[in-house]
C-alpha cells in the first residue's frame, strides 16, 4: 500500500505552484478510477493522465533493486513507471492537491511513499541511486532564493545522490528550434521569451546546451549523456543522441498542444539545414541529461523509437546500439512480449517470390535483436530517382518491387475470411486483386534495405497470417512515401501512377481507407496526439512589412509629356496623406498646364492593388488607362504585379493648375509576380510531367505485357505441342485398340464354334452314357433272372 508522508508538509506552497480547479477536477477522477485521458478535451487532464508521459523514461535501462527518488512528482505522471523499475520509489510533491492526485492514482502500489514538501526538507540522509527531475528545475527560483537557485537546487539534489548514482533531468531548450519557429514559451505563454533571454523579469528560466553544461559543471556534476527528446521531453515519441541527432530525420510530426502557435517558416526545412551543419544539438527542442557526481558509464543507446500510442498489447520500443552495430526491440509491458514473438516467428521468412526475404532477428532475454543494416534502403533509392527530372526510374523501382510481390500470384475475388473482416472490416472491393498468405502490411520503403537484387525487409511487426492483397500493400508503401516527402515529390503525379500501376480503381482505394481506418483504430487502436492539436497561425512577414508601409506613407509621381515623351527630369513627387477611406495625394507643379498627357505612378517598389476614387482637376481627364496592370478585378481595382505600377491620364490640361487623385492601394507580396509566372509554369509542367509520366507508365506497362505475352504465347506453343503429341499417342493407341479388338472377335468366334462343337459332343457322350446305363441296367436284371448273359441274344 502507498504511503502518503505529511511529516514535512508545509501549507502555505500550496499556491505557489498549482493549475487551479483543474485539480479537484483531476482528483475526482482518480478516486474514482476514472483515467481515460483519450476522450477528454481538457489539455490539464490529456497532460497529466496520459500514459504517453512516460515515453521519456519507459525505455530507460534502470540497475536492477535500484532506488529512486522523484523531485517534483506533480500528479503521477510517470511515478508509476519508476515504481515498475525500482525496488523503493520517494516521490516528492510541493502541493497536497497533487500529491493526494498521486496517491489515489497509485495507492496499491508497494514500494512507493509520496513526501509532500518541499525537496529542500527531506533528511539528509535519504540516498537514492537514481534522482528524477522531470521539468522541475526551471521553477527553482520559486524554491530557492538569492542570485543562484537553479545551483543551488543541483547542490541541494546532489547531497540525496548515492555515492554512484546518477540524476536523470529533463527541461526545454531555451533556444530549441520549436520556439524560434513560433512556438510559445511554454511556462510563460509568450513568444521569443526564452530567446530574448526572459527580460521580462520572469521567475521561470530554461537554458541551452552551453548553459546547462556550465550550471552542471559549476555544482560538481558532470553531464556523462545528452539525449534529445522530440518532439520534445513532454510528449517524446524518439530520443536521439549526439551519434544520430544530426544524422536521422525525426519520423514523427511536431504541433502544438496546449496554446495556439505562428508559423513563421517551415522548421521542417531548417531542421535538415541544422543536421547538415551538426548543430541540431545545439537547436533540439528538449534535452535529457544523464548526470553523475563520479566517473561513470553512459547508457549504451544511441536512438529511441517509441510505440506507446497503441493498444497494450502492441506497445514497444526500438533503440539502436551503434557500437554493437544492433537494433532491439523491447515489450513496454508483459503483453507486447506476444507481439515480439510474433515476430520472431517471421525471422528469414521468404516471401512468394524469393526476391523479398525478411532479415534475421535473434531472441533476447525481454525481446528480440536484429542488425544495423547501413546499406541503400529503398527510400534512400526512390528519393534519389524521384527528384530527377525523368521519372521514369522512380516508376521502374516500384515496378520492379511490385512485381517481385506479385510474382507466381494471379488476381482473384475477396474471400470473407473472418481474421481479414475482424481486422480490416467487411466491406470488399470491387476487383479481383493479388491475395496473399503471411503478407507483411507494413512493408514501407524504409524498412526495405537493398542486396543486389535482394530486397532485405526488417521491422516486420505484422506479418498476418492470413490472405490480405498486395495492392492493399503496396498502396501503404506508396502512400507513406508520398506523405514523409511532401517536399520533394508532385502528389498528382502519385496519385496517378498509383492507379496505374496498381491497376486498381478509385472505389478499390476507398476501400483501402476504410481498411486502413478499421486497422489503425479498432485493431492497433492507436492514440494519435493530433486530434488535440492546436491552432497554427501562418503568419507572412512580407504582408506584415507590406502593412506598416501601407499604414504610413507612400510617394507617388506625376510624370510631364510635353511633346517628347516621359522623361526622368519632367515630374512631380508628392507624399499621399492618408483619408478615411484610402490616400490622397495633389500635383500643383506649373508644368501640368503644358502636357500633353500625364502620367501617374502611385508607388514604387511594390505590387499593388489600385482603385481610383475620384480625380478632381481644374482641367478635363477624358480617358484613364492603366499602362502595366496584370488585370482589372470586378470592382474595377487594378492588380500590378510589377513593382512600378502605371496609369496613363489623358485629357485636356491647357489651363490646368492642379489634380488631386483620390485613390485606395493595398499593397501585395513582394512575390505574387513570380507566383503568377511560377503558377503558369508549374500547370504547364504539371500536363508535360503528366504526359510523360502517362508516357513512362505506358511503356512500362508496354513492356510488362509483351514480356507476359511473350511468356503466355511459349507457354501456348509447349502446350500445343504438348497436345499434338498426346493426340498422336492417343491415334496409335487407339488402332492398337482397334486390332486387338479385331483380334478379340475372331478369338471370340472361334471359342463360339469351339463351344458349339463342344455342345455337339457332350450331346452325343450323354447320349452314349444313356445308351450305355441302359444296357448296363438290362445286363443286371437278366443276371438277377437268369444268372447269367446270354451273349448275342
Amino acid at each position: 500500500m502507498t504511503k502518503l508522508n505529511f511529516d514535512y508538509y508545509n501549507p502555505s506552497m500550496d499556491e505557489v505552484y498549482s493549475d487551479g480547479s483543474i485539480e479537484l477536477e483531476l482528483l475526482r477522477k482518480v478516486k474514482n478510477k476514472d483515467f481515460d485521458w483519450y476522450n477528454s478535451k481538457e489539455w490539464a487532464i490529456i497532460y497529466h493522465l496520459s500514459h504517453l508521459r512516460q515515453n521519456i523514461l519507459n525505455w530507460y535501462s534502470f540497475e536492477k533493486g535500484c532506488t529512486i527518488l522523484e523531485i517534483g512528482a506533480g500528479c503521477g505522471a510517470i511515478t508509476g513507471l519508476l515504481c515498475e523499475k525500482a525496488s523503493r520509489v520517494v516521490a516528492v510533491e510541493l502541493t497536497k492537491t497533487r500529491a493526494e492526485i498521486n496517491y489515489y492514482r497509485h495507492q496499491n502500489i508497494e514500494n512507493l511513499e509520496i513526501v509532500v514538501c518541499d525537496f529542500q526538507s527531506l533528511p539528509p540522509d535519504w540516498k537514492f541511486d537514481y534522482i528524477i527531475i522531470n521539468g522541475v528545475l526551471e521553477y527553482a527560483a520559486y524554491m530557492f532564493t538569492g542570485n543562484q537557485p537553479y545551483n543551488q537546487f543541483l547542490k541541494k539534489a546532489k547531497q540525496h545522490l548515492s555515492s554512484s548514482g546518477k540524476m536523470l533531468l529533463s527541461i526545454e531548450n531555451r533556444i530549441g528550434l520549436k520556439y524560434i519557429s513560433g512556438f510559445r514559451e511554454d511556462h510563460t505563454g509568450e513568444f521569443f521569451s526564452g530567446i530574448n533571454n526572459y527580460n521580462n523579469n520572469e521567475r521561470v528560466r530554461t537554458f541551452t546546451k552551453g548553459e546547462l553544461t556550465n550550471l552542471l559543471n559549476e555544482t560538481n556534476l558532470s553531464a556523462i549523456k545528452f539525449f534529445y527528446p522530440y518532439p520534445d521531453y513532454k510528449f517524446p515519441t524518439e530520443i536521439f543522441t549526439d551519434t544520430t541527432i544530426n544524422g536521422i530525420v525525426p519520423s514523427s510530426s511536431h504541433f502544438p498542444l496546449d496554446m495556439p502557435r505562428v508559423k513563421l517558416f517551415d522548421e521542417n526545412n531548417l531542421h535538415k539545414t541544422l543536421m547538415d551543419s551538426n548543430s541540431m544539438d545545439i537547436f533540439a527542442n528538449s534535452f535529457l541529461v544523464e548526470i553523475s557526481a563520479t566517473q561513470q558509464i553512459p547508457t549504451q543507446i544511441d536512438y529511441v523509437k517509441i510505440s506507446a500510442n497503441r493498444s497494450e498489447e502492441f506497445r514497444i520500443f526500438t533503440y539502436f546500439d551503434l557500437n554493437n552495430n544492433k537494433v532491439y526491440k523491447k515489450g513496454l509491458n508483459a503483453k507486447s512480449q506476444d507481439h515480439l514473438k510474433r515476430m520472431l516467428h517471421y525471422s528469414d521468412y521468404s516471401y512468394d517470390s524469393n526476391q523479398i526475404k525478411n532479415a534475421t532477428c535473434y531472441k533476447e532475454v525481454d525481446g528480440i535483436s536484429m542488425l544495423f543494416y547501413t546499406i541503400e534502403t529503398l527510400e534512400d533509392r526512390l528519393v534519389s530517382k524521384c527528384t530527377d527530372t525523368n521519372t521514369g526510374d522512380f516508376i521502374h523501382e516500384i515496378v520492379k518491387l511490385r512485381n517481385a510481390l506479385y510474382e507466381g500470384i494471379h488476381p482473384s475475388d475477396f474471400t470473407n475470411n473472418n481474421d481479414f473482416v475482424e481486422i480490416f472490416s467487411r466491406e470488399k472491393p470491387e476487383q479481383k486483386l493479388h491475395w496473399s498468405s503471411n503478407s507483411n502490411l507494413d512493408l514501407i520503403s524504409g524498412n526495405i534495405f537493398l542486396e543486389g537484387d535482394l530486397y532485405k525487409v526488417i521491422d516486420y511487426e505484422w506479418h498476418m497470417p492470413f490472405q490480405i492483397p498486395l495492392e492493399f500493400t503496396l498502396w501503404r508503401t506508396l502512400k507513406q512515401f508520398k506523405d514523409n516527402h511532401k517536399d520533394i515529390i508532385d502528389r498528382s503525379i502519385v496519385d496517378n501512377f498509383i492507379y496505374d500501376t496498381l491497376n486498381i480503381t478509385r472505389a478499390t482505394e476507398q476501400c483501402f481507407f476504410s481498411w486502413e481506418e478499421n486497422f489503425i483504430k479498432n485493431f492497433v487502436k492507436i492514440q494519435d496526439l493530433y486530434i488535440f492539436a492546436n491552432d497554427e497561425i501562418p503568419v507572412d512577414l512580407n504582408a506584415v512589412s507590406t502593412r506598416y508601409l501601407k499604414d504610413h506613407s507612400i510617394e507617388s509621381t506625376l510624370f510631364y509629356d510635353h511633346g517628347a515623351g516621359f522623361t526622368d527630369h519632367d515630374f512631380e513627387r508628392c507624399v499621399t496623406t492618408s483619408t478615411d477611406t484610402g490616400f490622397s495625394v495633389t500635383f500643383k507643379d506649373k508644368s501640368i498646364n503644358n502636357a500633353e498627357a500625364l502620367r501617374w505612378d502611385p508607388l514604387e517598389g511594390n505590387p499593388a492593388l489600385i482603385y481610383i476614387q475620384s480625380i478632381e482637376t481644374d482641367g478635363s481627364i477624358k480617358e484613364i488607362t492603366a499602362i502595366n496592370a496584370e488585370r482589372v478585378l470586378n470592382n474595377s481595382e487594378y492588380e500590378f504585379t510589377t513593382y512600378d505600377p502605371q496609369f496613363l491620364l489623358q485629357g485636356d490640361f491647357t489651363n490646368a493648375t492642379y489634380i488631386k487623385i483620390n485613390f485606395t492601394c493595398e499593397i501585395l507580396d513582394w512575390t505574387i509576380g513570380y507566383q503568377l509566372q511560377e503558377k503558369k509554369m508549374y500547370v504547364n509542367n504539371q500536363k508535360i510531367n503528366e504526359l510523360v509520366n502517362h508516357k513512362e507508365i505506358s511503356k512500362i506497362n508496354k513492356k510488362i505485357l509483351e514480356e507476359k505475352l511473350e511468356e503466355v504465347s511459349t507457354q501456348l506453343n509447349v502446350t500445343v505441342d504438348s497436345l499434338t503429341n498426346s493426340q498422336n499417342d492417343l491415334i496409335e493407341t487407339q488402332k492398337s485398340l482397334e486390332s486387338v479388338q479385331k483380334t478379340l472377335e475372331i478369338n471370340q468366334n472361334k471359342l463360339a464354334n469351339t463351344q458349339e462343337e463342344l455342345n455337339i459332343k457332350s450331346n452325343k457322350l450323354i447320349e452314349i452314357h444313356s445308351h450305355l446305363k441302359h444296357h448296363r441296367i438290362k445286363s443286371i436284371v437278366k443276371i438277377l433272372f437268369f444268372g447269367e448273359i446270354t451273349r448275342g441274344e
